[in-house]
């Protein structure tokens, strides 16, 4: 087999050249976001408690948080780093997920919602590495991304999107980045352009109101719930 003929092409970047580009409010920075698990059917929210809405309706649940299990990251201890040192996770048992169930947020099994016997579905946003904002509506979901091109033939890094509609399985890929002409202190735009398989969409944050709102083909919605 010729390796160089299946080989991927190797582009210049047309993204940013360092993974510290300012892609996020600069409010962002001090604040302690929610877990958030967007599912299909329903919208989990751990913060003092556990909210969970169920969709489209947006019914609230709310009960307080029962039990947590925390395991950090241990590569950093004494005894150096060791197999498996870099498994974290927080777990959470409360009422309002349901009888033995518990939300799992971390890189053992990713973000889950699982049952005693450890069986259950995954949240949207699977794993949170490169997650710099997300929104929750009664009808959407949209994950923000900023993750290095591995195609680029020089460091490159870009800002995604991945966009659930309804109950969908499948997301639609997006790619976009910062509106810098509206972007201004914690006022904050994602803009995806339209293409010839998704409308337009753009996720608006305002820290100083607490709010977002998604925009889909014209579309908009609040966010019920949303990062950062």
């Amino acid at each position: 087999m010729d390796a160089g003929r299946d080989a991927q092409p190797v582009v210049g970047c047309t993204g940013y050249d360092r993974p510290d580009a300012r892609v996020s409010p600069a409010s962002s920075v001090s604040r302690t976001d929610p877990t958030i698990c967007d599912l299909p059917d329903r919208i989990i929210i751990v913060e003092r408690g556990v909210t969970v809405l169920a969709r489209p309706t947006l019914t609230r649940t709310t009960a307080p948080i029962d039990k947590t299990e925390r395991l950090g990251n241990r590569c950093d201890g004494p005894a150096g780093g060791h197999a498996g040192c870099s498994i974290t996770y927080v777990r959470t048992w409360s009422s309002a997920l349901g009888k033995g169930r518990y939300l799992e947020f971390g890189t053992n099994a990713g973000n889950e919602l699982l049952d005693d016997q450890g069986n259950g579905p995954a949240c949207r946003e699977e794993e949170s590495y490169g997650t710099i904002a997300m929104c929750s509506t009664a009808k959407r979901y949209l994950l923000v991304r900023f993750t290095e091109d591995a195609q680029s033939a020089t460091p490159c890094w870009h800002v995604t999107g991945r966009l659930w509609e309804g109950a969908a399985d499948v997301a639609t890929e997006l790619a976009g980045d910062v509106d810098r002409s509206a972007s201004r202190g914690t006022h904050w735009i994602y803009a995806f352009p339209a293409t010839s398989t998704s409308p337009a969409v753009a996720l608006s944050l305002d820290g100083s109101k607490g709010t977002a709102t998604l925009e889909v083909g014209g579309e908009r919605e609040d966010c019920v719930a949303f990062r950062p």
